[in-house]
């Protein structure tokens, strides 16, 4: 984290500019141990396999495994590639964007102004979410904000970076081993249907829609939806074959009695018209917001990262604001499908509203990585896990202390925040003392705000989560967190995975999460 990026690059073999070259990289990667050859080990005795183990290795299975594993971006040879993970070596130049998970260790290169990276999950301290510098930030190699961690998330922006480690070993979590051919199926039988349609139905959900669960209750839940609510990129709407898969779902959705909205993640006027010309008659454009997804991304990086853990999003939605997101969600019906155009808070508020109707099983489709703020505070990102990880401080014992959001290239500053409120409840007063960082050079003195403020906290978490959240190809961070995940960007798996459902026994559905 300290060393020249000259050196590093000489030491690696690799240019900084075109990447390892590809006689040195056929030559690391032999060199280095298998990490992703798990699979196709298991596949040549497939035939083998005991019955009684679900998901067992068969083709069937292996290939959806296959098409959950994320693909990285990488430079070599002067020319973009794809590669998994286990296909990455020290030198090459990975690039990451938001919503990815890192393959490897790496050092930073070149990253967007808002580039922020969360090491939660690594360090167990509570909201531990770092603005990416390329400097050295800190003694410590974990600590600096120069360095992206194996299996950290990027929350926003994009980033360049040096791998230095393969995708077997960490600097903070030592050997990991494979994560790639790894899937934890819950195999626990809902009450109401047999051992035998369970297996029989998560199989054709793989094979016929690309769709894999990670409970055979969450098929129960998936059945039992009438709510479907779903990102909408303006990149998913101009990939072939997409607009037709539009109309597929729909039809699918008025069929089975669905209600079905379109949130936009980015779409023009044009397409928006398009893909309700796709929905059919009754299909209609709601403006609740001029532009979706709107957030801060000033020059105040310590601003930006405090925007995107706040607990007080909801405080955003003015009343006026609020009756109008509770008339879109009173007036939703099978035959009227929405493109709905709307701000981050206020989707929250729509969720909240649809997950408090006692007949509503709501699920929450995510594609890309669109809509950070809400997907945090859905995730319960600023309750405290009362833990500290490597290199923190006896603050983090009383978890008041958040990782370092300033960009001073000096050594990493933290946050002081009071214990997160109890998650039982939905407003508790919370108070915190709040240190921003105000320059993104270095040597820049800081600002210190002001202490803020008594403001209630709201635990999202509990009161507006889906009952079933569905990753659309959306590889990392969200299928991390998903139920349900479907291996590629296409409506029409998710239409199909509707349609192979529909033989679910009715008494057998449930909502419970």
């Amino acid at each position: 984290h300290g060393s020249d990026l000259l050196f590093m690059s000489r030491f690696m073999k690799t240019s900084l500019r075109d990447g390892l070259d590809e006689a040195r990289y056929r030559e690391k990667i032999a060199e280095l141990p298998a990490c992703g050859d798990a699979t196709k080990v298991v596949a040549r005795g497939a035939w083998l396999c005991c019955s009684s183990k679900f998901p067992p290795n068969q083709c069937w299975w292996l290939d959806t495994v296959h098409a959950l594993r994320p693909v990285y971006t990488v430079i070599r040879d002067g020319k973009s590639c794809s590669s998994f993970a286990s296909e990455i070596v020290p030198g090459d130049i990975v690039f990451l964007s938001a919503g990815q998970k890192a393959a490897t260790d790496g050092r930073i290169l070149v990253h967007s102004p808002e580039a922020v990276v969360e090491v939660t999950h690594i360090t167990n301290r509570p909201a531990d979410i770092r603005v990416c510098a390329t400097e050295q930030t800190a003694a410590t190699a974990i600590e600096s904000r120069n360095l992206v961690l194996l299996r950290s998330h990027v929350l926003s922006g994009a980033l360049f970076y040096m791998a230095v480690r393969g995708c077997s070993s960490g600097l903070a979590q030592g050997d990991v081993g494979n994560e790639e051919s790894s899937f934890a199926v819950c195999t626990e039988v809902p009450p109401g249907v047999s051992l035998s349609l369970c297996r029989a139905t998560f199989k054709r959900l793989c094979t016929k829609a690309v769709t894999a669960c990670k409970s055979f209750s969450v098929m129960s839940r998936i059945a039992s939806t009438n709510v479907v609510v779903l990102l909408l990129s303006s990149e998913l709407v101009k990939t072939p074959g997409q607009l037709e898969a539009v109309s597929q779902l729909v039809k699918v959705c008025k069929l089975q009695r669905r209600r079905l909205v379109f949130v936009s993640c980015g779409l023009s006027s044009e397409e928006s018209q398009e893909v309700v010309e796709r929905c059919g008659v009754g299909a209609s454009v709601v403006r609740l917001a001029d532009e979706p997804g709107a957030q801060a991304t000033s020059g105040d990086r310590g601003s930006f990262v405090d925007s995107i853990i706040d607990p007080t999003i909801s405080q955003q939605v003015s009343d006026a604001d609020q009756l109008r997101v509770k008339d879109v969600a009173d007036n939703l019906s099978p035959e009227n499908p929405c493109v709905l155009h709307i701000l981050q808070a206020q989707l929250l508020f729509l969720l909240r509203s649809l997950r408090a109707a006692t007949d509503n099983v709501v699920l929450f489709g995510i594609c890309g990585f669109h809509f950070p703020r809400c997907f945090v505070a859905l995730r319960g990102e600023c309750r405290s896990s009362g833990q500290h990880g490597m290199g923190g401080s006896a603050e983090d014992d009383a978890g008041s202390a958040r990782t370092a959001v300033v960009p001073d290239g000096s050594a990493t500053k933290h946050s002081r925040v009071a214990p997160c409120p109890d998650p039982d409840a939905d407003a508790k007063v919370r108070t915190a003392t709040n240190t921003t960082a105000c320059s993104t050079e270095k040597g820049t003195p800081m600002r210190t705000a002001a202490q803020s403020p008594a403001r209630p906290s709201v635990d999202w978490a509990a009161i507006a989560k889906p009952h079933v959240l569905l990753s659309l190809g959306s590889i990392g961070l969200v299928s991390d967190e998903a139920d349900v995940i479907i291996g590629k960007p296409d409506l029409s798996c998710l239409a199909a995975a509707f349609s192979v459902l529909q033989q679910w026994p009715v008494k057998a559905r449930s909502k419970q999460p």
